[in-house]
């Protein structure tokens, strides 16, 4: 059994030694190169990556402005008051780029204040 797995396993180290470093396109089993230019590709301005980050840097201001319009037409009172941390906390969140979190923080604290979270873009 041992000099089974032995055999094979020279073979296998023969097989690896003789094929070519780089596997072309037309061989029936071709693995792209996934350097570092992967991350660039998914980032390029159009990419999906970039898509989403744009819609929810959008978003985080599009609330923060619903926010503050919201707060001047509201009267001062322990309500509007409870609502400023999260709202600086979800400010916070966008401004680090944790941005989902700070979305759903955003609305959290348009809900506590009343307003409807609208989408205007």
């Amino acid at each position: 059994m041992s000099i089974r797995i032995g055999l094979i396993g020279l073979a296998v180290a023969m097989f690896a030694a003789a094929a070519p470093a780089a596997a072309s396109p037309s061989d029936p089993f071709f693995i792209p190169n996934t350097g570092h230019d992967q991350d660039a590709q998914q980032r390029r301005a159009g990419g999906h990556y970039s898509i989403v980050v744009a819609n929810l840097t959008r978003r985080c201001t599009d609330l923060s402005s619903q926010f503050n319009q919201a707060l001047a037409h509201t009267a001062d009172s322990a309500v509007t008051r409870g609502a400023m941390p999260d709202y600086r906390q979800g400010v916070a969140l966008c401004d680090q780029g944790q941005r989902m979190q700070g979305v759903d923080t955003l609305e959290a604290a348009l809900k506590e204040i009343g307003a409807i979270p609208r989408i205007t873009y």
